[in-house]
């Protein structure tokens, strides 16, 4: 098993009203340090964001108005397999959307840190049924730790978003964290666990543990390439190429804002 691209990348998630976990996606060297994003689910981080509608005399109409504040993230410090203590980092949240229930936070800090190995885009198809996945978490707000599975389930549909299931039990904590599978020798990243099953039992629930329901590598490429963010995984891609067509797109959504009619919805997963 390769700690470094599995175990190493993996953490815990502190957020106002919820215990969850993350996995860091790319740690980059940059001019000022390192930048380091992280993805996690929505539904954890849900009650660090605010969407308020504010009146703006600017545009002399209401406007969605978005607050989010910090989270902590505690991130163990390992020698080989052992886990010396924990570091902890405030990550801000960068974007997420609900409905698809996925969020990236990117670490306050310069320091490098360990990250997993994205599956890269087309590689779909090097997954099969009952092959063998390694989810690790923060279950029950432990530090993280694996349990090994198999992939169960392909194209399950959960409010109208394709899910993928496996055997490998998940428990409550683990949202967020992450799924990987072996190809080639080498481990990657190729999920983020959401859900489990639950039954009804009179006035109470049981939840079906080693059915694990989650995010699949596409939807995870195709969300990042709509934010603007597909540098993170895709080397084809550069920051100032996504920064700028970020832009752009702000720019457009903006100016359709000022457009329309004034209307009483909030905004989901705004850039």
């Amino acid at each position: 098993m390769n700690l470094e691209q599995t175990l190493y990348p993996s953490c815990r998630v502190r957020a106002e009203e919820a215990r969850g976990s993350a996995t860091i996606i790319t740690s980059r060297q940059t001019d000022g340090g390192h930048e380091t994003y992280a993805l996690t689910n929505h539904h954890v981080v849900a009650k660090n964001i605010v969407v308020k509608r504010e009146y703006d005399p600017l545009v002399g109409k209401e406007v969605p108005r978005e607050l989010k504040s910090l989270v902590e993230v505690d991130f163990p410090r390992y020698k080989g397999d052992r886990v010396l203590g924990f570091n902890s980092v405030q990550a801000e949240i960068v974007i997420y959307e609900k409905h698809q229930d996925i969020a990236l936070l990117r670490f306050k800090d310069i320091a490098s840190y360990p990250s997993a190995q994205p599956l890269p885009r087309g590689w779909e198809s090097k997954l099969s049924m009952l092959q063998p996945l390694l989810c690790i978490g923060a279950a029950l707000g432990e530090y993280p730790i694996g349990t090994m599975g198999l992939l169960s389930g392909m194209q399950i549909e959960i409010d109208n978003y394709e899910y993928w299931v496996g055997s490998h039990l998940s428990v409550f904590g683990s949202s967020g964290g992450g799924v990987f599978a072996e190809i080639d020798d080498s481990w990657y990243f190729v999920g983020i666990p959401s859900r489990i099953a639950v039954i009804p039992l009179g006035f109470s629930a049981q939840a079906i543990t080693h059915m694990s329901y989650f995010i699949p590598p596409h939807r995870i490429h195709s969300w990042l390439d709509q934010t603007c963010y597909q540098y993170l995984y895709d080397p084809r891609f550069t920051k100032e190429q996504c920064d700028k067509m970020r832009e752009s797109k702000r720019a457009e959504e903006m100016r359709k804002l000022l457009l329309s009619p004034m209307s009483d919805s909030e905004g989901e997963g705004i850039l």
